[in-house]
């Protein structure tokens, strides 16, 4: 069935990054009016497309809702709906178009209610694209230069008329702002009436306040930025000090070291298993699913199987890593693993390692043999650099191919073909 636009989620990320942007440009205009009421009229065809966009959300919004918590339906009067519905609410259109007295023109401020769920939504479906953390900074960032944009209108409104240009006002009442709220206070710009004195007074404790809030979690956040690769570093020392204990060798610790070092350049340290392992089953499936599909899909041991087997051998793979030169199947050795390239090459060889018989690499794979047959492996196999790979074992396999019977005699049909070319000497890979 065709999903509806609604459910779409590239339409949802594009209809809340629209609204995200309307929430901005009231964030930024309707300070600007209050103090410079003449913006209005040019304003005016934006601001009746940017009110129909928040009264259009709501429903939407419920039908976004709706969609993640099947099961619960949500409701209009929630009270965390409340914002939204006063933020629709075209107030600012009345004020100015009634030009109502100055404390009535403070209704218009109601659009800014929309942030808080603006914030909520860009949190939601952003912090998947990008790290949360960053998210969280750029979210502070955001909403401290709003608020010193909000402060500078104010400062303003309590300036006595000027002819000097709107920008050129503007731009001294934000320097003010930023140096009242930093605590720098130049001193060039002082209040010259008591309104003002208060009003400065008020902004000098929000900034005394805000400094050490800010300060607290920007060095906070920078440090999450960044937490996997403090946790690999705690990790790495632990194994360090582990190795240094017990004397190992400084060739052997060095290929450790370098293991470690692979494991944070591919994976930013993270073991897969352990990743995966936290996720519900479906969605553990999934993400098997698109990492393994396209390599299992290309073993003739597997073509033709179904799509329900296929999910079965994806879900019991098991990740695995060698290192440069490190042997990962020796010639003569019995075999119970089959192995899938997913990252780096290796080198199939004779058993004297003399004759390089074939190089192996992504989503390529070996000694799928072994699954279906017990005989020795007739080639060693050997990682050329450091390599990801994919191991299923012949017992899981066996467990799993018994739930399919149909499969199973397909198999070992193929087995046997198989057995007799490697009695007749053909066969090069173990």
């Amino acid at each position: 069935m065709k999903s509806s636009g609604v459910s779409n989620p590239t339409y949802t990320l594009v209809w809340k990054v629209w609204i995200l942007a309307v929430t901005l440009y009231y964030a930024i205009r309707i300070p600007l009016t209050l103090v410079f009421p003449s913006l209005f009229s040019p304003l005016l065809p934006l601001d009746i497309l940017a009110s129909l966009a928040l009264i259009a959300d709501i429903p939407l919004d419920l039908a976004f809702e709706s969609r993640r918590t099947s099961g619960r339906k949500p409701t209009l009067l929630a009270p965390s709906r409340l914002p939204d519905l006063l933020a629709a609410l075209p107030l600012d259109l009345l004020v100015f178009a009634l030009h109502l007295p100055s404390p009535l023109s403070l209704l218009s401020l109601v659009r800014l209610l929309k942030l808080i769920s603006v914030q909520r939504s860009a949190t939601r479906i952003l912090s998947y694209r990008i790290n949360p953390a960053l998210l969280r900074l750029l979210s502070l960032v955001g909403f401290i230069l709003l608020a010193a944009h909000g402060i500078a209108c104010g400062w303003m409104s309590l300036q006595p008329p000027s002819e000097n240009p709107a920008g050129t006002r503007y731009l001294s009442a934000f320097y003010w702002t930023i140096t009242t709220l930093t605590t720098i206070g130049y001193g060039d710009i002082t209040p010259s009436t008591p309104t003002q004195t208060v009003y400065t007074i008020v902004i000098e404790l929000l900034g005394a306040a805000m400094y050490g809030l800010v300060i607290g979690n920007i060095a906070s956040l920078v440090s999450k930025l960044d937490a996997a690769k403090l946790l690999h570093r705690e990790r790495v020392e632990r194994v360090t000090a582990f190795l240094s204990y017990k004397r190992i060798s400084p060739e052997l610790q060095r290929r450790i070291i370098e293991y470690f070092d692979y494991l944070w350049e591919t994976r930013r340290g993270y073991e897969e298993r352990e990743v995966l392992k936290e996720l519900p089953h479906p969605l553990r499936l999934a993400v098997a699913m698109e990492i393994h599909g396209d390599v299992i899909e290309k073993v003739p041991l597997f073509k033709g199987a179904g799509e329900e087997f296929i999910r079965d051998i994806i879900l019991h793979l098991e990740p695995v890593i060698y290192g440069p030169g490190e042997y990962i199947i020796r010639a003569g050795e019995m075999g119970s693993d089959v192995y899938f390239i997913n990252r780096g090459s290796v080198e199939v060889l004779s058993a004297d390692e003399k004759t390089r018989y074939a190089i192996l690499s992504e989503g390529q794979f070996f000694g799928e043999m072994a699954l279906i047959l017990r005989a020795p492996r007739t080639a060693t196999v050997r990682a050329r650099a450091f390599c990801d790979l994919y191991r299923l074992d012949k017992e899981t396999f066996d467990r799993i191919l018994s739930r399919y019977p149909e499969i199973a005699a397909q198999i070992q049909e193929l087995a046997v073909r198989r057995k007799e070319e490697l009695e007749g000497g053909t066969s090069r890979r173990g």
